[in-house]
C-alpha cells in the first residue's frame, strides 16, 4: 500500500514538472552575441548551396566569442514571426516536426509551438537547427512576411544624366 502511494506521488510530481516546463525550451542554448548578429533578410537559402554562400557572408566564425558554445549561421522566422532573419547562434535539435525562429529573449534558436514545418512527411521529428534551409514550407506559407526593400531618395532617382 505505501509503495503505491509513493509511486502515484512520484508520478503526480512528474506531471506537475511537465506541465510547468516547456519540454522544448529546455533545450535552448543562449549566447548573448546572437543578438548583435540578428538581421532581417527577404528570402532563407532553400538549398545546399544557397545556404553556404549565405553562411560565408555572414561570416559567423569571425564573429564567434568565447563563451558562445558555437556561432553558426542560421535563417529562420523573426521572434513574432512577421519576417525572416540571419543570425549567428549556436546550433541545436529543433523537436517535434516544427519550425524554428530566433528569440531575443531566450538569446537562441528555438522551436515554434504548433507550427508544423511541412505538411509532407518530408520534415523529420527532429532536424539540427542549421538545417533549415531543407524545410522552407516554415516560410513559403506565410503570407504576411514583407519583402525587405531598400528605398532611395527620390531626388536621386529623379536627376537625369545631361549629355
Amino acid at each position: 500500500m505505501k509503495k503505491d502511494f509513493i509511486m502515484i506521488f512520484y508520478i503526480f510530481l512528474l506531471y506537475l514538472c511537465i506541465n510547468q516546463v516547456r519540454f522544448g525550451d529546455a533545450f535552448t542554448i543562449p549566447c548573448n552575441a546572437s543578438v548583435q548578429t540578428l538581421q532581417r533578410v527577404s528570402e532563407c537559402p532553400t538549398n545546399l548551396t544557397a545556404y553556404k554562400m549565405a553562411a560565408t557572408k555572414k561570416n559567423c566564425s569571425a564573429l564567434a566569442p568565447a563563451e558562445c558554445k558555437s556561432f553558426e549561421y542560421h535563417c529562420v522566422l523573426s521572434e513574432d514571426l512577421k519576417y525572416l532573419v540571419e543570425v549567428c547562434a549556436p546550433s541545436l535539435y529543433i523537436i517535434d516536426r516544427v519550425c524554428a525562429k530566433f528569440s531575443s529573449t531566450w538569446k537562441s534558436v528555438i522551436r515554434v509551438h504548433g507550427m508544423n514545418c511541412s505538411d509532407t512527411d518530408s520534415c523529420p521529428y527532429s532536424y539540427i537547427s542549421t538545417d533549415t534551409y531543407k524545410y522552407s514550407d516554415c516560410y513559403a506559407n506565410l503570407s504576411y512576411i514583407q519583402p525587405y526593400t531598400i528605398e532611395f531618395p527620390q531626388s536621386r532617382l529623379s536627376k537625369q544624366p545631361h549629355i
